[in-house]
């Protein structure tokens, strides 16, 4: 019988340790596989966020593009405004040229110049209406910048002969007069005019 006993106390220890182990390794099993539970939930958390940065990144990117786009359209439609003004203040001092209202043409051209227009024919525009003012400074200064982009010009060189005329500035005046007959040696008129300012200055002299 003690013999018995002692198997009994043997099988029941065996079985004991087996269920503990059983439970230790199910612990284990269980401990690994939250952990790769959570491994797997940080990893899914981690590329959702990097999907919403990407995602606002985008938005971000969108946003910065649309505003550049406004921005383009908008910077268009102003340069369009421009350059329609700077064409309707010219022909509306081209009309006022035309009916001699000399202040308000001036006025007109200045508004397209301030625009931005500066075409020769501007300029001369400018430099005529200064010269029918009697505004003889910055008549000068208009045609003498039209000479620089066309020293061929003889219309502009007369008109500045005739301001240095009456400025008394006879050198000036007959170096104009020169130069036009350089480049049209058959125009009589700046050839008179030459040959009666050097006549009127060695009287001078």
């Amino acid at each position: 019988k003690a013999l018995a006993r002692r198997a009994e106390q043997a099988r029941k220890a065996a079985d004991e340790r087996d269920r503990k182990e059983k439970a230790e390794e199910a612990a284990k099993v269980l401990a690994a596989q939250e952990r790769t539970t959570k491994a797997q939930k940080a990893e899914q958390e981690a590329k959702a966020a990097a999907e919403r940065g990407v995602k606002a990144k985008a938005e971000e990117a969108e946003k910065v593009k649309v505003a550049a786009e406004r921005a383009s359209k908008h910077q268009a439609e102003q340069a369009a405004k421009r350059l329609r003004d700077q064409k309707e203040y010219f022909k509306k001092g081209e009309v006022l040229l035309d009916d001699k209202e000399w202040d308000d043409a001036l006025a007109a051209f200045k508004k397209s110049e301030e625009l931005g227009l500066g075409t020769l024919d501007l300029l001369y525009n400018l430099g005529f209406t200064h010269y029918m003012l009697k505004d003889y400074g910055p008549a000068k200064k208009y045609y003498r910048a039209i000479l620089d982009q066309d020293p061929r010009d003889t219309d502009v060189r007369y008109n500045l002969a005739r301001i240095y005329e009456k400025e008394k500035d006879w050198d000036n005046a007959i170096r104009e007069y020169q130069a036009i007959l350089k480049f049209d040696p058959d125009d009589a008129g700046s050839r008179d005019r030459l040959e009666l300012l050097k006549a009127a200055r060695d009287m001078v002299q």
